[in-house]
């Protein structure tokens, strides 16, 4: 059971520097780079022997070209629910007189800080 609390811990870790890195690529930094510091990190936090590391290497070597086809799966589904709502926002004003749409606008404005505020009491909780 610890194997795998253990096992949970440490892809849960490479994902979180997965993430970390894609804000460092636009710093500049070659992959190789980022690799090194990532392990190198990795050995020092979590006291992994050569072994380890070689073994946690390689796990991150398979994993990361499949991380990265869902992160671009995700910015594609993003961005195509984005449309989507500009196109249903846009059909629904034409429905809508001016003074409908000004309330429109007001009730979307509520309705994301309504969602912000949401947001932040769960991260709170």
């Amino acid at each position: 059971m610890k194997k795998i609390g253990i096992i949970v811990g440490l892809f849960i870790a490479l994902f979180a520097f997965t993430n970390a890195n894609v804000q460092l690529e636009k710093k500049g930094e070659s992959p190789e780079t980022k690799h090194e510091r990532r392990m190198a990190h990795l050995k020092k936090e979590l006291g992994l022997n050569e072994e380890q590391a070689k073994e946690i290497d390689a796990i991150d070597t398979e994993y990361k070209p499949k991380v990265k086809e869902v992160n671009l799966q995700v910015q594609t589904a993003r961005q195509q629910k984005e449309d989507l709502l500009k196109e249903i926002d846009t059909k629904v004003k034409e429905v809508l007189s001016e003074e409908q749409k000004v309330k429109f606008e007001e009730l979307k404005k509520k309705e994301k800080e309504k969602r912000k505020t949401e947001y932040k009491t769960k991260i709170e909780e």
